[in-house]
Parts: C-alpha cells; structure tokens; sequence
C-alpha cells in the first residue's frame, strides 16, 4: 500500500517531494511542460527533468503520516504526508561543520558521479544537505572551508555557493533530491512556475527541530521524506484556485487511510454534526494542537463541498476565527 501510494504520486506531475528538516530543506517540482523521465523501481523510483532529479528508496518501518493545516486565509488548508522512521534508523551522520565526502557514486544521472560531494554540515538529525561540483576553484575553496561551521557568523562559504550556483544534493535514508538549476531558481524565471530548489535558513536551523511545528511526526520518529499531492484549493504557488472535488477526494483517501484514527473519527463527527444542525458547544473540549486543526479544516472542507449554511456560519464562529 504505501509503495502504491509512493509510485501513484512519481508518476503524477502535479505532484511535490521534499527531503528536510526545519530550517534546511530540498523540494522536487515539475514545471508545467517539464520533459521528465519517470522510473519505477522496486521500492521507490527515480524521476529525472531538466533541473533535478529525486529518487526514492523505502526503508523497512516506514510509518506514513498525512496532515492537514488550516492557514490564515480563510477556507483555505496546507496538506501534505510526511514518511517518518524510527529515529535511529532515520539517523544521518549529523555533522556539523563542512566536509568532503568525495565523489557522488550515487548521483542519479551518471554524467554526475564523478563530480565531488560536500556535506555542509548543518547539523541536523534526519538529512544531510551537500553540494556536488567539478569545479576546481569552488573546490579548492570548500576544501580550505573544511571543519568550518556554514552557519558560522561572517562565514564567507555560504555566499561563495551562491555565486558558483553547484549542484544541491539533501540526502535522507529514505531517498534523495538533486537540484541543478541556479540557487533562486523557484519561481518562473524560465517559464512553467516553480521547479525543483533548496532552502537553508540559519535562523530556523538553531532552534534544532526536526520538523515544522504542524506536522504530527509521532513522538520517537523522523520525517525522512515529504509528498504533496494537488491541493483542491491552491496552486503549486500558494494561489486560489476553484475547488477541485476529485484533488480533494483523492487525498481524503490517503487521511483516512493513514492518518491518526482519533483525527478521522473527530473529523467525521464534526462534519455530521454540522449536517445533523447540532449545537456548536456539542464539539468535545479541550482539544490540543491536532485536534483542533483537524475540526477547523473539517469546517473549511465543509465551506467548499456543502456550501454555506447557518449551521456551518455557527461552527466557523465559534471554532474558526481565521487564527493560527
């Protein structure tokens, strides 16, 4: 079930991958109109187009966990599925200062394997992000970096990987994400909206977490690997877009499928509540992070496929002000 899951989703261009961490991250994109060479293979597969490529190779105890985030914007929710492994298997090397690693064997594309890896040594748990290169000068100069913290204040490497533009390779146990074009390249520069890019935010990276704050990786786990599928609601760009019932139904699928069955059935019952007219006071109380993102984009999900009604206005009110 979760390689199907795994290959349905390669194999859709709609689709969106991310390997990282909080603070130090890689997505994979197709643009529209993107030339991409799909491979299943047992386990995973690989995807390749003109700027990056992603392979992904299952682990055993791969735990799946899909999420749903209501945003500021009203109606309007965030949902992707975060693959998570036991901590210990989902450990990197964690270093923590910059280091090479020598060629890319590994590389996806086979013009690539000669090229020299760099870890960057951002110290977190789950990934490693690297940068690949043949040149010779921006060799010499991370070779000179080496030990050296990127994050380092006045570290002059980050803006000399920004000028030279190699190759970003972000590494997990469950897979990996290349990205070849230009450093910035995320928006339609060259046409097609955004494409496979990386980004490192130090000030993200000190607060040391794994994952962002809204996606419930259980206690003891780590998010080895991202997907997103269409969202019925927005763009690959964070733009509305008309509700699309079968975007929302297929990933309906996928939450009820995976996702924590105490969140489906407290969906579930709000919705039929709302239907069935029932007070608003009748939603249980005391509800903690999850649980209350999960009503408040039940009700969303409700705005778009029910269509007003004096009941869902009650519930929003009192459960969906529009606050994070």
């Amino acid at each position: 079930m979760v390689l199907d899951l795994i290959q349905t989703a390669l194999g859709d261009p709609q689709s969106g991958w991310a390997i990282g961490g909080y603070g130090a991250i890689a997505e994979f994109r197709r643009r529209d109109g993107d030339h991409a060479t799909v491979d299943l293979e047992p386990g995973g597969g690989t995807v390749i187009t003109d700027l990056g490529a992603l392979r992904i190779a299952l682990a055993p105890g791969v735990q799946v966990v899909p999420y749903e985030t209501p945003t500021r914007r009203p109606g309007v929710w965030l949902h992707g599925v975060a693959f998570c492994l036991d901590d210990r298997a989902a450990a990197m090397d964690g270093q923590s200062a910059i280091r090479e690693r020598g060629p890319d064997r590994d590389a996806i594309r086979a013009r690539d394997r000669d090229q020299v890896l760099f870890d960057l040594g951002l110290g977190a748990w789950a990934i490693t992000m690297a940068v690949r290169t043949g040149d010779r000068a921006l060799m010499d100069s991370l070779r000179a970096a080496a030990g050296r913290s990127l994050l380092a204040p006045e570290e002059p490497m980050m803006a000399a990987l920004i000028a030279a533009n190699p190759h970003r390779v972000c590494l997990s146990k469950l897979g990996r994400i290349e990205v070849t074009g230009n450093i910035g390249l995320s928006r339609a520069t060259e046409g097609g909206g955004p494409g496979p890019h990386t980004h490192v935010i130090p000030k993200l990276l000190v607060e040391g977490r794994g994952h962002g704050p809204d996606v419930p990786v259980p206690p003891g786990q780590s998010a080895a690997l991202y997907l997103f599928p269409p969202n019925p609601v927005v763009d690959a760009e964070g733009g509305r877009i008309p509700f699309d019932p079968a975007r929302h139904a297929r990933f309906q699928a996928i939450y009820e499928r995976f996702a924590d069955p105490e969140l489906v059935a407290l969906k579930g019952a709000t919705v039929a509540a709302v239907r069935a007219d029932k007070s608003a006071a009748s939603a249980p109380s005391g509800l903690g992070r999850a649980e209350s993102a999960a009503l408040r984009v039940a009700l969303r999900q409700l705005g778009h496929g029910d269509g007003p009604s004096p009941s869902l206005a009650a519930w929003s009110a009192r459960y969906d002000t529009g606050r994070d």
